[in-house]
């Protein structure tokens, strides 16, 4: 199974995809942002703001 992205809630703690999703080579590229995007956590329903250095690959 391949890599993707992954954030940690910041209201419960628990682990979910991001829904923006980019190859390791595109993330490690320092021309793509990834900065001010609010995603809702599957698992307690709550929305927060997550940037580049928020997220990693599971």
């Amino acid at each position: 199974m391949s890599e993707q992205l992954a954030v940690r809630c910041k209201s419960c703690g628990k682990e979910f995809t991001a829904p923006i999703q980019l190859d390791r080579a595109s993330f490690n590229d320092p021309t793509n942002v990834l900065s001010g995007n609010s995603y809702v956590c599957p698992h307690c329903g709550q929305t927060g703001s997550y940037e580049k250095e928020d997220h990693f690959f599971a």
